[in-house]
C-alpha cells in the first residue's frame, strides 16, 4: 500500500507544506497583523489627543 503525502500550497512558499505547517504560517500572520492594528489605533488616538 502506497501512501501520499498530501501538501499544501501557502503564498509565501513555492513548495508544499503539510498542513498544520500552512496553518501556522496563518497563526503567525493574524498575530502580526494584530499587533500593526493596535499601534496603529493607538499611533492615532495619540494624535489626536496631542493635537486637538
Amino acid at each position: 500500500m502506497r501512501t501520499r503525502k498530501l501538501g499544501y500550497y501557502a503564498l509565501w512558499r513555492d513548495d508544499p507544506c503539510p498542513l498544520n505547517g500552512l496553518l501556522q504560517g496563518v497563526y503567525a500572520f493574524v498575530g502580526i497583523t494584530d499587533f500593526w492594528w493596535v499601534r496603529r489605533k493607538a499611533e492615532a488616538r495619540y494624535k489626536a489627543l496631542r493635537n486637538p
